[in-house]
């Protein structure tokens, strides 16, 4: 019995490892990254229930102990604990099921880890492990190289519109995971001496490997701006192919064999080297020959990330020590966002994370989780390296335990000067665990044995203690079903809103979304919620074909919705910049019906809104739109100032100042405004005819003409 479920875990991680680069959803009601986070935890929700059954089969349990593995206790202790102080608990503790940085999915890859550590520790099974990555990554390879050459629209399967989109995540995991198989295949030559057939197969997967790092190319670590402040994933993997060849000529002089020149190490570094340094010509002539445009991401720089580390060990106490918990990075960036950040395309976004996900850690999990985290890394790499300068047991021991050591090594130190997507954080954690199944194999790290059918109140306790962990573990289990089932909803309810046709269909959408919110207790859902319904009464606002006391009717119904959905979004995260100024958005059109006290309110709301973005300009412009619409044009106007000194190139605020000095008379001061904000924005034929309006007519037309932007002011872009 032990043995076969010992069998089927294995079969369960072997199978996720092949899985995990190749899954993805079609369907709207799976989501992408739920695809990959369903399979994680049905994986380890599974065998931690067999390994409940086979410890009391065996009345006693056998767990791996050391410094590895009582630092993985600590870093879960320590999302727990930070995530109970965080100023979102529930966002920290398990988010939207898949999102990363929540103590839930780090908990789940810990447990991966600790999991693949205990079950994976025969030759046979690494190697079938290593030989299923590198199968599904040849099927990935081969999958997007002909995607490449024959352009989006082939095997597209109706959702990778374009070149660029694959079956990992973003485009730099893509190149990520082509690094782990040139990484293997690089060891397995100049390491394993294979048979004919094998090295045949691995000069194959490092051809395909260079040839995907060569297009993706992506600049993993950036410190500035252009492309020559940036360093690309080949300069990791030039690094270790420096490292191969040192290595393996020092292995030949400590042995009596005949030398070797370890030659496939020497083209991989000389390779890697040229796309290092001539990384923009080489960029160009590769996005020219495989037609992938240029992927671009708005990252934060390695020296903002520090500033916020820093900025936070200066706050209060409480921050110091437990960070402000995790998945709430964003939430610091935007209270220290300096005025320079508002220039640009990127002006308006989020981050989740800084520069990388380990530099993140200060700031979300204070100098607690960062001790922990770095107990981990610590014990981790000291691990690997006491391993490789000891003497080796026998020759594939050798093999495997530098081929796991390595490709780890190597996505730690890709996550921390990047965050990848859910698929490259699962592969990292799984070759964590394969190598630390080697280190308990071999002794270097050990395990313990604790007997409780000796004793009636040792079975008492670990009985228990058993049931215990098996309830908890349905209850996670529960939890995340419920954030599964909401996001299926969500994404149902995103599919038919594009589809709408009518204020039925939009109330069907609604529904889907109340079941979402209600299940998830997101306050993203009921965000969502309030936007829509306030667009549905700006439609009711701009009707002028139903009556008066239909569109009464309408208005009475509508606006408390809107405004219940508002608060339901500011109750569940207070702190979220968005809410706020949702929130007030809709009491802004209360105060234009003339609803008592809720000009006063909206005032107060964006101010909330102000403190947790200072330097924002939205909150300033739409202050200035609440003035405006009360006739305030002098108070409209020192708000825009503010708004424009912020940003300087505001489009929005630009076009609401040449209204309001349209409307004063100022005709001359108001087409140079319009000018200004046309030659911002170019594609913009609204702006355009705005120009047209003022130099052709009389500027009493301008002022009843709306304000027109060029995106939703208090929109935001997630990175």
């Amino acid at each position: 019995m032990d043995t076969k479920i010992h069998t089927y875990i294995a079969y369960l991680l072997t199978g996720l490892v092949f899985i995990t680069p190749l899954l993805f959803s079609t369907s709207s009601v799976v989501s992408f990254s739920m695809a990959k986070v369903i399979p994680l935890f049905l994986t380890v929700f599974v065998s931690i229930v067999l390994v409940i059954i086979t410890f009391f089969n065996k009345g006693k349990a056998v767990l791996p102990v050391g410094g590895v593995f009582y630092s993985v206790i600590a870093v879960m202790v320590a999302y727990v604990l930070t995530s109970f102080f965080s100023i979102d608990p529930r966002g920290s503790f398990i988010g939207g099921g898949a999102d990363i940085g929540t103590a839930s999915f780090m908990g789940g890859l810990f447990l991966l880890m600790v999991i693949v550590s205990m079950f994976m520790r025969s030759r046979q099974n690494i190697f079938n492990a290593c030989a299923a990555f590198v199968g599904a990554f040849s099927i990935l390879a081969v999958f997007h190289l002909l995607r490449f050459f024959f352009g989006p629209d082939f095997l597209s399967f109706g959702i990778f519109n374009s070149v660029i989109s694959n079956t990992v995540g973003r485009f730099a995991d893509l190149g990520i995971v082509s690094g782990i198989a040139a990484l293997i295949s690089l060891v397995s030559i100049e390491l394993l001496h294979p048979s004919r057939l094998i090295k045949m197969v691995s000069y194959v997967v490092l051809t395909l490997s260079l040839a995907m790092l060569a297009v993706t190319n992506f600049p993993i670590f950036v410190w500035g701006n252009s492309l020559s402040s940036s360093l690309s994933l080949f300069a990791i993997i030039g690094f270790f192919a420096l490292s191969f060849f040192v290595y393996f000529i020092s292995l030949t002089y400590r042995s009596e064999t005949k030398r070797r020149v370890p030659i496939t190490s020497l083209i991989v570094l000389v390779v890697s080297a040229l796309f290092t340094f001539g990384a923009a010509p080489l960029q160009e002539v590769t996005a020219t020959l495989f037609k992938v445009e240029p992927s671009i991401e708005n990252r934060m720089l390695w020296n903002m990330t520090s500033q916020l580390s820093v900025a936070t060990f200066k706050d209060a106490p409480k921050a110091t020590l437990v960070g402000y918990g995790p998945q709430q990075f964003n939430y610091h960036w935007l209270r220290q966002k300096p005025v320079e950040a508002n220039q640009g395309n990127g002006w308006n976004s989020n981050f989740d994370f800084g520069s990388g996900f380990l530099p993140s850690i200060p700031v979300t999990m204070g100098l607690i989780g960062t001790l922990a985290w770095m107990s981990f890394i610590g014990f981790f790499v000291y691990t690997g390296i006491r391993w490789i300068l000891s003497k080796p047991k026998d020759h594939f021991s050798n093999y495997v335990t530098v081929t796991t050591f390595v490709v780890s090594l190597y996505l730690w130190i890709v996550s921390t000067l990047y965050t990848p997507s859910i698929g490259v954080f699962i592969l990292t954690f799984f070759f964590s665990g394969l190598f630390l199944a080697l280190m308990v194999r071999e002794r270097i790290l050990v395990e313990k044995e604790f007997v409780f059918d000796n004793s009636k109140s040792k079975s008492f306790r670990w009985i228990t203690g058993l049931m215990l962990v098996l309830l908890f573990v349905i209850f996670w289990a529960f939890s995340l079903g419920e954030r599964a089932v909401a996001s299926g909803y969500a994404g149902y309810a995103s599919e038919m809103f594009g589809n709408a046709q009518s204020d039925a269909d939009i109330e069907t959408v609604k529904g889907y979304l109340r079941t979402a919110a209600s299940l998830s207790g997101r306050d993203d859902y009921a965000r969502i919620l309030a936007n829509i319904t306030l667009a549905q009464i700006n439609s009711v606002l701009a009707d002028n074909q139903n009556s008066k006391e239909q569109l009464v009717a309408r208005l009475e119904n509508l606006y408390p919705e809107a405004l219940r959905y508002a608060e339901a979004a500011v109750q569940f995260n207070p702190y979220s910049f968005e809410n706020q100024t949702t929130k007030g958005n809709i009491l802004v059109v209360g105060a234009s019906l003339g609803a008592p006290g809720y000009y006063d309110e909206a005032l107060k709301t964006y101010g909330r809104a102000s403190e947790l973005n200072p330097n924002s300009p939205i909150v300033p412009y739409l202050e200035a739109k609440l003035e405006a619409s009360r006739q305030n044009k002098d108070e409209a106007k020192k708000k825009l100032g503010e708004a424009l000194q912020l940003k300087s190139d505001y489009v929005e605020a630009i076009v609401l100042l040449g209204s309001i000095l349209a409307a004063e008379g100022n005709k001359q001061d108001a087409l140079a405004a319009f000018k200004i904000a046309s030659s911002l924005a170019p594609t913009n034929a609204e702006i355009g005819s705005l120009v047209s309006s003022l130099q052709s007519s009389p500027f009493e037309n301008i002022t009843n003409q709306a304000p027109v932007a060029t995106s939703t002011a208090t929109s935001t872009k997630r990175n």
